[in-house]
């Protein structure tokens, strides 16, 4: 990123010439409806919000899930997806214990039926069609110094107003018409901002 850049630049005294910024990509997506996608899934009457990637509690699930008693209040059909396996890395380290907790907290604020893991690794057809039914975008990385998510420019790629911690990548390319941005755990801002999605 641009950002990255002027740190490597101003920070580390590397040689601009030296410096190529690529944009971080993303895969073409060919436009569907997206009401025709949450019929696919079963999911036609839920407001969907999601998140997906690898686990590992640097995502801080556990933000969202504390802004849905909020959310429910004011949006009684809305679903939360957790999409993804945890990662290899974790999972060597300290097994599913993240993942564990997570469920145990669903359970603790009676978020049973608000909440959905899909405890595995998604195909990119089917994960893109997940990110094109969802209708708002959850980034709650706990890490503000987080450069760049591959996750976030997936999502934004696929049309959704992402909620975003103030990482700079998305400090860079939110806007109001295209999300929200967010303090690390913060569940009250989540919330407000999920009950007031921007439009994409």
């Amino acid at each position: 990123t641009d950002r990255s850049a002027r740190i490597l630049r101003d920070d580390y005294a590397i040689d601009g010439k030296k410096i190529s910024v690529i944009p971080h990509g993303t895969h073409p997506v060919q436009w569907r409806n997206k009401q025709e996608m949450k019929a696919k899934y079963g999911l036609q009457d839920r407001l969907v919000l999601s998140t997906f990637g690898l686990l590992s509690s640097n995502k801080g699930i556990e933000t969202a899930l504390d802004a849905l008693g909020s959310i429910k209040e004011h949006t009684p059909n809305v679903l939360y997806l957790v999409l993804g396996r945890t990662h290899p890395e974790v999972v060597r380290q300290e097994g599913e214990q993240y993942r564990h907790m997570l469920v145990r907290k669903v359970d603790e604020l009676g978020l049973q039926d608000h909440v959905r893991f899909v405890d595995r690794y998604l195909e990119l057809d089917e994960l893109l069609e997940h990110l094109q039914l969802t209708d708002t975008y959850l980034f709650t990385s706990k890490d503000p110094e987080q450069a760049v998510s591959g996750t976030f420019a997936y999502a934004m790629g696929c049309g959704c107003p992402v909620i975003s911690t103030r990482i700079p990548h998305a400090i860079d390319v939110l806007d109001e018409a295209t999300g929200a941005l967010i303090d690390c755990n913060s569940p009250d801002q989540v919330a407000n901002a999920s009950i007031a999605p921007p439009i994409a």
